[in-house]
């Protein structure tokens, strides 16, 4: 007879069973959940890495073509180097701490072992790769960030020192702070605190971004601007030497930034939306602010790309911090603060003669900051557990949360810049002292006036060997027209200009580039430069020939050069087709003439 299905040996059978496949399948999810946690991490990962690619291609485009292969060869080092020493020990200063077990020797959580800097797992040894992988990436980004504002004058030696001590050391132990254990992510129970008060930096506007950016700026004024940036008096502008590759990569930084703020999980939707969103209205107000602040001075401001992906990249930084936590209308008025941030620093920068050729500074630390202190007041409880400053619960005390939380909230936000400031500052002016006492920081005049490619690594960017022929056309555009400037007679060049030959090279040349002689009386093309020159060469000889027929008309009617003709002489007709003819050439030489932009003074 079958017992009731509520006792009997049997009925505790099945329970055992029920119990041992219940845990199999706990043991299965958590098993799962890890797996899809480190894809996820991964994924994200390699979407942060692709951000390098995104910094190599705008500093590439905002450097001189002299110095192209140096910033290059820098950023891939960011990444090779930046693994290296954060498996050594940056890992273990930003994330190691002691793992608690619990009864079943399952790791439950981590012990408060030292809320200054991590101390376990130096070269990784344990099996964090999910984070590891994920958080190299972002102590990358910072050393980036630094080496960009100290491009085209930079030294190696230099570089390979504070970038070392800036992936391993001290950018680990400010993510320790921030989203580790650390002090500020878990605030000291005697200032009583609510428990929605803590430092929140969501994405690394501070601890990525403004670290970044504070350590290029210790590291400008002790290397000083560069060669031409400024003189006793004005400032000059150094343009980099191809926008396109500045606006490529600042696509790609866009990409990279969703990256940085979806491998952390939360709200990922409202991440994604409000820091796109804050980095569009941070351009839109830049755009409109920009000609009108410069229209007050004396010269006419152009809507320059440059300063749009600048100021777009600020806003996007600006949201690094509070994207998962605040609405859209706060990303937007978050991005317009972000803009005018980045144009108050830049102006100081320039008033106080510090050189930052990509404007490190002025995004990645302006934008950070306005993203860390504006948090306070846009958040809303629905996400962050706690209302700000805007929505603030006036009633006093409502389900036990304190009436002045989010004034703790800010309050605690600008305890914690003042700290990551000071140990940025402290570590930063350490380095780059004793890098510029031992005069290990700069590269010598000749090398920065002629270029650190060919003197440093002997591989120029764009080799003029490389360059050139051996057609007479190129598809449906003939070679010809051009009157060149070289070492060859005018003849020789006037020949050679009507033969096509202006990009065309010798068989000598294009096969061994190497031989001197091969190049002997070789036409090099010039672009757009000579194109430039041939053009003014064109108008001055216009010019030339119309006062020469003025001069023989002149002396026909047996008028002295030196007098004034009257119009009884020459006729109301005659000078009429004279002025007429003048007019065109004055046309033509304002049109084509030359204009160089690098010698174009600017307020930026």
């Amino acid at each position: 007879m079958e017992k009731d299905s509520f006792g009997g040996a049997a009925d505790l059978a099945d329970f055992e069973t029920l119990r041992k496949y219940l845990a199999v399948k706990e043991t299965d999810e958590k098993e799962w959940k890890e797996y899809i946690m480190n894809i996820f991490l991964v994924i994200n990962g390699c979407t942060v890495l692709f951000m390098q690619c995104g910094f190599a291609l705008l500093e590439a485009g905002a450097v001189r073509s002299k110095n192209v292969t140096n910033i290059l060869l820098k950023n891939f080092l960011d990444l090779l180097i930046g693994i290296v020493v954060y498996w050594a020990c940056g890992f273990a200063f930003a994330y190691g701490k002691v793992k608690r077990k619990d009864d079943y020797g399952n790791y439950t959580g981590y012990s408060n072992a030292n809320t200054f800097m991590g101390h376990k797992h130096f070269f990784l040894m344990d099996d964090f790769y999910g984070e590891f992988f994920y958080n190299f990436v972002f102590a990358a980004t910072a050393t980036t960030i630094t080496s960009g504002a100290l491009a085209e004058r930079c030294k190696m030696s230099a570089y390979f020192i504070y970038g070392i001590i800036l992936t391993g050391f001290l950018q680990p132990v400010t993510v320790h702070w921030t989203w580790s254990n650390g002090f500020l992510l878990y605030p000291q129970q005697f200032l009583n605190f609510p428990p929605e008060v803590y430092f929140r930096d969501y994405a690394g506007g501070v601890n990525v971004h403004a670290v970044g950016g504070l350590a290029g700026l210790v590291g400008c004024i002790f290397m000083g601007p560069r060669l031409g940036r400024f003189d006793t008096t004005r400032k000059y502008h150094i343009p980099g030497h191809s926008t396109p590759l500045t606006g490529l990569g600042a696509f790609i930084l866009m990409t990279g930034f969703l990256g940085m703020v979806l491998g952390h999980g939360q709200n990922i939707e409202l991440s994604a939306t409000n820091i796109v969103l804050g980095g569009a209205t941070s351009a839109m107000m830049i755009k409109r602010i920009k000609p009108l602040l410069a229209g007050h001075g004396r010269h006419k401001q152009h809507w320059s790309f440059l300063i749009l992906v600048d100021s777009t990249l600020c806003g996007m930084v600006a949201l690094c911090g509070p994207c998962n936590i605040i609405p859209t209308y706060g990303a937007a008025v978050i991005g317009v603060l972000a803009s005018l941030s980045f144009l108050g620093i830049e102006h100081l920068m320039v008033k106080f003669r510090i050189d930052d050729p990509l404007g490190s500074f002025a995004t990645h630390f302006g934008g950070g900051v306005v993203g860390c202190i504006m948090t306070p007041f846009f958040m809303v409880k629905e996400h962050a557990g706690l209302n700000g400053i805007f929505f603030w619960d006036l009633p006093g005390w409502e389900d036990g949360a304190c009436l002045y939380s989010p004034f703790y909230q800010l309050a605690w936000h600008i305890v914690g810049l003042l700290c990551i400031f000071v140990w940025t500052i402290v570590l930063s002016v350490l380095v780059f002292g004793l890098l510029w006492y031992f005069d290990e920081l700069r590269v010598k005049s000749d090398s920065e006036i002629r270029g650190i490619d060919i003197k440093l690594h002997g591989e120029p960017a764009y080799p003029n060997a490389a360059y050139g022929h051996g057609w007479d056309n190129e598809g449906d555009f003939a070679l010809e027209v051009l009157e060149v400037r070289n070492s060859l007679s005018d003849q020789e060049a006037q020949a050679r200009a009507h033969t096509g030959i202006h990009s065309r090279r010798t068989v000598k040349a294009l096969i061994n580039p190497n031989l001197r002689e091969n190049w002997k009386n070789e036409v090099r093309p010039g672009g757009l430069i000579e194109m430039t020159i041939a053009e003014q060469q064109k108008t001055m000889k216009m010019l030339k020939n119309l006062l020469e027929e003025e001069s023989d008309s002149d002396m026909n009617l047996g008028i002295p050069m030196d007098t004034f003709t009257p119009l009884s002489v020459i006729g109301t007709g005659q000078l009429q087709e004279r002025l007429k003819q003048r007019e065109m050439v004055a046309s033509t030489f304002s049109k084509d003439g030359i204009s160089n932009p690098a010698c174009e003074m600017r307020d930026d």
